[in-house]
C-alpha cells in the first residue's frame, strides 16, 4: 500500500454528545469507533476479532481529483470528516458483540488518483477476507471504481456473482478522458475490469433522469446490460414495477455492493453535492428499497459518494448521508 496516498484520523475526529460513560443504551457512535492504523501489523489482529459477531469498517475517501477532472465543483475532498462529525452523534444500535472500525482516510497527492484507487481496493480485498463490511465515505464517486476493483477480486476468489445497485442520477457510464477516469466513468471502467477478470457484469442504476444522461449513456447502458429505475418510475409510485425489477435483479446474483450517489436526491435534500439535482429522488423513495435490499441478506459492501460541505446548507445533506449509514449499522 502507498502510505503517502493513506492517513490515520484522531478521535477528536469523531464528536457527539454523551448522555452516558457506562450505559451503551445511551451511548452514541462517537463513543464505540475505534480506530485502526492499518499501516501498523497490529491492525490485523483487530480486524481478525474473533469476539465480533459483525465487523464495519469506515474507510474515508478524501478526494475529488475525480470530480475536477469531469470539470464538476470540486470540495467533496473534505466530505469524510465532516461526515464524521454529523454521523458521531447518532445513537448506537449495533449490538454489544459488534465492532465498527474507523480506519482512516485514503487521500490523493499530486493529482494521482489511479493509486488513490488502487489504494482503495487493496483495502477493501483486505477487509472482506477478515469478514468486515466496508462503509466507503467519499469524496467523489470515481471511489466506486476502486471500491469495485476490490470486490471484484473477493468475487472471484469465492466463486461470487457480485452485483452493484447503484442510487444515482447518472449511469456513470462516460469514456476516460485521455486515458484517465473521472467521476463518471467508474462503472465502464468496473465493467471493462469485469472483461479482463472473466468476470460476470451486473449493475442496476435507480434514480436514473433522461435530462442528465445523454442517448449514448442510454445506448452504452443497453450494451452492458445494466438494467435501471427511472426517477419518474419512483415519482409516480410504479411500485409492483420497481419491485419486479429490483427482485429479478437480486436473484440474479449472490452479494450486492451498494453505492449512494448523492445527486440522486432533490436538490431540496441534499444541496450539498458536487452536481446538485433539481429534480431527484426525495428520502421517501430511497429508504423502502434501501431497506428492502438490506433485508434480502445480500449486501456486502457500501459506499456513499459526492458529499461536498463547502456547498451544503444547515449539514442537511451531511444529515441525510449519516442517517443513511445509520441504516447500514442498525
Amino acid at each position: 500500500m502507498q502510505i503517502s496516498h493513506y492517513k490515520t484520523i484522531d478521535k477528536s475526529d469523531w464528536q457527539g454528545r454523551t448522555d452516558s460513560e457506562t450505559d451503551r443504551d445511551n451511548f452514541r457512535i462517537h463513543q464505540v469507533v475505534e480506530l485502526l492504523d492499518i499501516a501498523k501489523p497490529e491492525s490485523e489482529k483487530h480486524l481478525a476479532r474473533e469476539d465480533c459477531t459483525k465487523k464495519y469498517a469506515i474507510v474515508g475517501y478524501a478526494a475529488d481529483e475525480g470530480v475536477r477532472r469531469n470539470k464538476g465543483r470540486t470540495g467533496s475532498a473534505q466530505g469524510p470528516m465532516v461526515l464524521r462529525r454529523v454521523l458521531g452523534n447518532s445513537p448506537v444500535h449495533l449490538g454489544a458483540s459488534e465492532c465498527l472500525f474507523d480506519i482512516g482516510n485514503i487521500v490523493c497527492p499530486s493529482h494521482d488518483l489511479e493509486t488513490t484507487q488502487t489504494v482503495l481496493s487493496e483495502i477493501t480485498h483486505a477487509l472482506m477476507k477478515y469478514n468486515v463490511f466496508p462503509i466507503c465515505i467519499g469524496g467523489g464517486h470515481d471511489l466506486a471504481y476502486g471500491q469495485g476493483k476490490g470486490l471484484y477480486a473477493y468475487a472471484k476468489e469465492k466463486g461470487e456473482r457480485l452485483g452493484i445497485i447503484n442510487f444515482d442520477a447518472h449511469f456513470d457510464l462516460k469514456e476516460k478522458v485521455d486515458d484517465k477516469g473521472n467521476s463518471c466513468s467508474s462503472f465502464l471502467q468496473l465493467a471493462d475490469h469485469c472483461k479482463e477478470i472473466g468476470q460476470e457484469y451486473h449493475c442496476l442504476t435507480i434514480g436514473v433522469q433522461q435530462a442528465t444522461n445523454t442517448r449514448v449513456l442510454y445506448a452504452k447502458a443497453k450494451e452492458l446490460g445494466v438494467k435501471y429505475i427511472s426517477r419518474d418510475q419512483l415519482h409516480h409510485h410504479k411500485i409492483l414495477e420497481v419491485a419486479n425489477i429490483l427482485d429479478e435483479f437480486l436473484l440474479s446474483v449472490d452479494k450486492v455492493y451498494v453505492t449512494v450517489c448523492l445527486d440522486v436526491f432533490d436538490g431540496a435534500f441534499a444541496p450539498g453535492v458536487s452536481v446538485v439535482s433539481t429534480y431527484g429522488i426525495t428520502p421517501e423513495n430511497f429508504f423502502p428499497l434501501f431497506k428492502h435490499i438490506k433485508l434480502s441478506g445480500k449486501m456486502n459492501s457500501f459506499s456513499v459518494a459526492e458529499l461536498n460541505p463547502s456547498h451544503d446548507h444547515d449539514n442537511l445533506t451531511a444529515k441525510l448521508t449519516a442517517r443513511i449509514i445509520h441504516e447500514v449499522l442498525s
